[in-house]
């Protein structure tokens, strides 16, 4: 009995590790989309501003590693939300899997917004989102849509282009 509790124990350890692990790279991910997005010139002087909906790991995890670093002299501000329709005025919004249902209201609600719209549910680049992740195996990537994002008046860099999932 002893050992199939220890056997369950170690088991939840290495599940929360990996998805500790996740939200790092995801993090990681939100950070480099925001190093090889360019907004427009009228907004190059404030903030970059990214808003974390229902995914309080990333949220942690992003405040961390941004703090105190820049892209080119803006600083980064990281928000939480607790709904997708909670995101306002943001640079790039990032939909956590636990809100993948709110995906037609955050498209809706951001439709005329300057902003880069990131999933973490597969798939969403066909119903609007500028970048979806993927999780091929035990490897995260992400599926990216230059129309999508260019719809909000954003250009993208090539290499992040080339480094994803054409969708």
């Amino acid at each position: 009995m002893r050992q199939i509790l220890l056997i369950t124990a170690l088991l939840l350890l290495t599940a929360v590790g990996a998805e500790g692990q996740m939200a790092k790279f995801r993090s990681l991910y939100l950070f480099q989309f925001a190093k090889n997005v360019s907004w427009p010139a009228d907004d190059a002087n404030r903030d970059i501003i990214i808003t974390v909906v229902g995914d309080k790991d990333v949220a942690s995890e992003l405040t961390t590693m941004t703090k105190g670093k820049t892209v080119g002299v803006r600083h980064i501000t990281v928000l939480e939300a607790p709904t997708a329709t909670g995101a306002r005025k943001s640079d790039i919004i990032y939909l956590g899997e636990t809100k993948k249902g709110q995906i037609g209201q955050l498209i809706n609600a951001q439709a005329s917004n300057k902003v880069l719209l990131v999933s973490g549910t597969p798939g969403h680049c066909g119903l609007g989102a500028g970048i979806s992740f993927v999780v091929e195996g035990a490897k995260l990537n992400y599926e990216i849509s230059v129309s999508n994002i260019e719809k909000h008046n954003l250009t993208v860099a090539q290499k992040l282009v080339t480094m994803g999932i054409p969708f």
